[in-house]
C-alpha cells in the first residue's frame, strides 16, 4: 500500500538515489505517528475522529482509515456530578471522586457510588471536610466491614492548573458500613508538607500519595527560565501519621498519578505518572516545561512492611509508517538493508529489514519510544554479490501534530486479574484517558505501543479509567461532557479477547 495518499505529511519522507548512487536525498520530516486501533477499515475519508480515524490496526496491518464506532462511549451516569476525576472499583460498586466545583458551581466535595449492575448512581459521601477531592482508592480489608475509601483532597485551588495553597490539603479515610453507606471519616494527615496532593493508592498498610508541587523550586534544562515547584511522592501509615518522602532525589515535573497494577505473573507494581516528564511538547504546551506523559514503575518486593524494587521507566512507544521510493536507484542495485539505530525498532520488534529492488517502494513501520524526538536509520544499497554500492545514515524527526500519543494521562486503571481470553496467558491491560487528545488508550502495563479504543466526541475531558470485573467493559469519568458542562460516566465495550491478544502479543509484556 502506498502511504502517500494519506495527506498527513508521510509523503514528505522521501529518499531518492541518483543514477550513479553518489548521494542520498535526506528525508524532510517531521513525521507523525499513527495510532493502533481495534476498529474496522472504512472507505470514508479520514476525518480525524473515531468515525474515520487514519490509523494502524493489528501489528502488520497497513495505514488506512478505520471506523471505531463499535466502541462508541455511552453515558451511563450523570445527574448532579459536577467535576469528576478518579474512579476506583470496590467489591460491588465503583466509587467516583467529584470536586463539586467548576466554572459555575462551588459545592462541597463528594464521592459517588455507581452500581454497574443496575446503573444506579447515589451520593456516597458529601462534606465540607472535602474541599477539592480529585483521586481515590478503595481499600479492601480482610472482611467487608474493614473496607474504606481513601480520598486525596487537593485543598484550596485558587487557579486551575496552578499549585494549591496547601490549605485543606489532606488525605481522609471513609469507612464503608455493612449496609454500604459511608461511616464517619478520619483525616489521616493534613497540612505541610502537602501542597497539591493528587494520586493516591494503598499497598499493604501504606498509603502512597503523589503531590505535584510539594518540592523545591526547579526547572527543566530545556527551558531553564521556566521555574516550577517539583513534585514529591509521600508514604504514610494507613491508620494515619506523618508522611515520608519517597524517591527524594528524583525531579518530577508534574507528578499526578499514583496507582498500581499486576503483571501476568501476578507481581504487584507501584506506578507513578508524570504528565509532563517526557519530551517537550512543542504543539500543545500549557507551560514551557510541558512535555509528554512519562510512566514509572517499581515492583513491590514486600507489602508489609512496604519494600519496593528499583524505580524504572515504562517504555511506551509510537508507530510511524514510512515510504521510501526507489525511483532512479542505481541499475546495479538488487537489494536494500535498512537498520534502525538506538531504541528505534520496526513493528515486528526487529532492528533490521531487507528489501528486494524491483518490488516497489520500501514500506515499513518504525517503532520508537514516545519520549524520543527523532529516529535514526542506516541504509545500504547492495549489488547482487552482496557488496554495498552506498551506505548512508539518516535522521527522521517525529511530529506531535497529527500524532495520537498520550499527552496528559493522569491516571491508569488496570485489570485486577488476568484478561479473560482464549488462553491462560492472555494480556493484562491498563487503560488511561488523555484529555488533550480526547482519547482512551489501552496498553500492556509494562509498556509497548498503546491502542486507541476511542477518540473524540462524546469525550470532552476524560479523566479516570477502570475496567469491569469481567473485563468486558471499561468505564471513564469525564468532567465536562454532560449537559451544561457537568460531569458524566461513560461505558465502552471492550474488544473481543482474541483481538486483545492479537494486538498485545507476549513481546509487549
Amino acid at each position: 500500500m502506498n502511504y502517500r495518499f494519506l495527506g498527513i505529511g508521510i509523503a514528505g519522507l522521501f529518499l531518492s538515489f541518483s543514477s550513479h548512487a553518489k548521494e542520498l536525498e535526506l528525508p524532510s520530516g517531521p513525521m507523525p505517528s499513527l495510532p493502533r486501533v481495534f476498529g474496522e477499515p472504512t472507505t470514508k475519508s479520514p476525518s480525524g475522529d473515531a468515525t474515520s480515524l487514519l490509523s494502524l490496526g493489528f501489528p502488520g496491518s497497513p495505514a488506512e482509515a478505520r471506523d471505531l464506532t463499535a466502541f462508541k462511549p455511552k453515558i451511563v451516569a450523570s445527574g448532579d456530578m459536577i467535576q469528576t476525576k478518579g474512579i476506583y472499583p470496590g467489591r460491588d460498586y465503583f466509587y467516583i471522586a467529584d470536586t463539586g466545583k467548576d466554572r459555575t458551581h462551588k459545592m462541597p466535595g463528594r464521592v459517588w457510588r455507581y452500581d454497574p449492575r443496575s446503573g444506579e448512581l447515589i451520593k456516597f459521601f458529601e462534606s465540607d471536610l472535602l474541599i477539592t477531592p480529585k483521586w481515590l482508592f478503595y481499600f479492601q480489608g480482610a472482611t467487608a466491614t474493614d473496607d474504606r475509601v481513601i480520598v486525596s483532597d487537593y485543598g484550596e485551588e485558587p487557579v486551575p492548573r496552578s499549585p494549591g495553597t496547601g490549605v485543606g490539603a489532606k488525605v481522609i479515610s471513609i469507612p464503608v458500613n455493612s449496609d454500604g453507606t459511608a461511616g464517619s471519616p478520619a483525616t489521616l494527615f493534613e497540612g505541610e508538607p502537602f501542597r497539591s496532593p493528587e494520586g493516591v493508592t494503598v499497598i499493604g498498610k501504606t498509603v502512597i500519595l503523589s503531590d505535584w508541587a510539594a518540592g523545591k523550586e526547579t526547572s527543566r534544562p530545556e527551558v531553564p527560565a521556566d521555574k516550577y515547584l517539583a513534585g514529591q511522592v509521600f508514604t504514610f501509615p494507613l491508620e494515619g501519621g506523618a508522611p515520608t518522602v519517597l524517591y527524594a532525589d528524583r525531579k518530577w515535573v508534574t507528578l499526578i498519578g499514583a496507582c498500581q497494577f499486576r503483571d501476568r505473573e501476578g507481581n504487584l507494581y507501584l506506578r507513578l505518572i508524570d504528565i509532563d516528564g517526557g519530551r517537550i511538547d512543542t504543539e500543545f504546551p500549557t507551560f514551557p516545561r510541558s512535555g509528554l506523559v512519562r510512566y514509572w514503575a517499581a515492583r513491590v518486593v514486600s507489602e508489609e512492611p512496604l519494600e519496593l524494587g528499583a524505580l524504572e521507566e515504562i517504555n511506551l512507544t509510537e508507530d510511524v509508517p514510512i515510504t521510501i521510493p526507489l525511483d532512479g536507484i542505481n541499475s546495479e542495485a538488487t537489494g536494500v538493508i535498512l537498520t534502525a539505530e538506538g531504541k528505534t525498532r520496526f513493528d515486528d520488534d526487529q532492528g533490521t529489514k531487507q528489501f528486494k529492488v524491483g518490488d516497489g517502494p520500501l514500506q515499513f513501520v518504525a517503532r520508537s519510544p514516545i519520549d524520543e524526538e527523532d529516529m535514526s536509520f542506516d541504509i545500504s544499497i547492495l549489488k547482487s554479490d552482496g557488496q554495498a554500492i552506498e551506505k548512508k545514515t539518516f535522521l527522521v524527526k517525529k511530529a506531535l501534530a497529527g500524532s495520537v500519543v498520550p499527552f496528559d494521562n493522569k491516571h491508569a486503571g488496570s485489570g485486577r486479574e488476568k484478561f479473560i481470553g482464549s488462553n491462560a496467558e492472555a494480556a493484562v491491560l491498563s487503560g488511561s484517558a488523555d484529555g488533550t487528545s480526547q482519547a482512551l488508550f489501552l496498553f500492556p502495563p509494562k509498556g509497548g505501543t498503546p491502542a486507541v479504543l476511542w477518540k473524540g466526541a462524546p469525550f470532552s475531558q476524560p479523566m479516570g479509567v477502570q475496567f469491569a470485573k469481567d473485563m468486558t467493559k471499561v468505564y471513564v469519568t469525564d468532567q465536562d461532557a454532560g449537559e451544561g458542562g457537568k460531569a458524566v460516566l461513560f461505558e465502552l465495550p471492550m474488544p473481543a479477547p482474541e483481538a486483545v491478544e492479537q494486538m498485545f502479543s507476549e513481546r509487549y509484556q
